[in-house]
């Protein structure tokens, strides 16, 4: 409605479901946010307000969820392609995977079905997993059938990358 935040839209659409465990997807994130920093403010506070305003309300509701989707950057980041660290890629500041529980990124080259969906977080296993998206339905299911197969898809795939990097004789040592 005209006037209304997402935090407060949320805070009535959870008081219609008390006790029933309620499951909040915002997205996306960008759609919920003002028309830009206040004054004084950093780029880092802003959006870590904006994912706190929005986890507190959830928190307020026990056994309540929220998944918030996020766009990450459209450009390569850092030089020579991705970075180290898939939560850099999240777009926006350090802010928004700080105020967060856990973050993931799933990543998909252009045209292909497989992806990697990498996780971190508070109360989470931190781990990279082997996805394959169904094109008919658009479900992403884990390779391998298991977490663990999925994981353990990733490892190998790592290696062979690292072995494909050393020349002959580092290849021999």
């Amino acid at each position: 409605p005209e006037g209304a935040t997402a935090v407060s839209v949320i805070t009535e659409w959870l008081a219609l479901y008390p006790g029933q465990k309620p499951f909040v997807i915002v997205d996306t994130l960008g759609k919920t946010r003002g028309a830009g920093p206040k004054s004084g403010a950093s780029a880092y506070q802003e959006d870590y307000k904006a994912v706190g305003d929005l986890k507190r309300c959830v928190d307020a509701v026990p056994g309540s969820g929220m998944l918030i989707v996020h766009h990450t950057r459209k450009a390569e980041v850092g030089k020579g392609g991705r970075s180290a660290d898939f939560v850099e890629e999240l777009s926006g500041t350090f802010g928004l995977s700080g105020a967060a529980d856990y973050a993931m990124v799933l990543h998909r080259d252009r045209e292909t079905e497989g992806g990697i969906l990498a996780i971190t977080g508070r109360d989470v296993i931190e781990r990279t997993l082997a996805m394959t998206r169904d094109a008919d339905t658009g479900l992403w299911t884990l390779d391998g059938g298991s977490v663990e197969a999925s994981a353990a898809i990733i490892e190998a795939n790592r290696a062979k990358l690292d072995e494909s990097r050393l020349g002959g004789t580092s290849q021999e040592i």
